[in-house]
């Protein structure tokens, strides 16, 4: 079940990347947390599990906002790279922003601390997976061995990634 699981996640995370590649990182994050309500719905369908009439209004408002971005969008609209000193500088303050709660006993006892740092380091994580998108593929004219050793948004998805677990 292990290996299987690894599977689908490296699966689930290459199709995420060919979507940053193509689409603005904001919209993807929006789309991705549907499956969170794929993943309730599938819990009750399938294991039997309860949902709270809580819960049923979070996935109703998952559902909602991905509906709500969809109609916003322009066809043929253009997205735009991300700099790489933004996003070094937003990166460096919102690292320091997410290790605040962490000085606040109560949030630091209950785990809501660890919590808001591991969002933040997975949401740094999306962004440079976007960066790194956006390196790749104005860099094709190299091999891309090379692009993959030489990209450091590479390493810093690993860093954050692992952070965030």
């Amino acid at each position: 079940m292990w290996i299987g699981g690894l599977g689908v996640q490296t699966v689930g995370w290459a199709c995420y990347v060919i979507a940053v590649s193509r689409a603005p990182v904001s919209m993807v994050a929006v789309m991705g947390q549907g499956g969170i309500a794929l993943f309730v719905v599938a819990s009750v369908v399938v294991l039997g599990e309860r949902a709270s009439p809580r819960e049923w209004v979070g996935i109703a408002a998952i559902v909602f906002g991905m509906l709500m971005l969809t109609l916003s969008l322009n066809g043929g609209e253009v997205d735009g790279a991300l700099e790489p000193g933004r996003l070094l500088i937003f990166s460096v303050l919102l690292t320091i922003a997410a290790l605040a709660p962490m000085a606040i006993a109560r949030l630091n006892a209950s785990g809501a601390a660890a919590a808001i740092f591991s969002g933040v380091a997975f949401g740094l994580g999306g962004l440079f997976t976007k960066a790194m998108t956006d390196a790749f593929i104005t860099g094709a004219a190299s091999s891309l061995a090379f692009r993959i050793v030489s990209n450091p948004y590479v390493y810093a998805i690993i860093v954050a990634n692992i952070i965030g677990l």
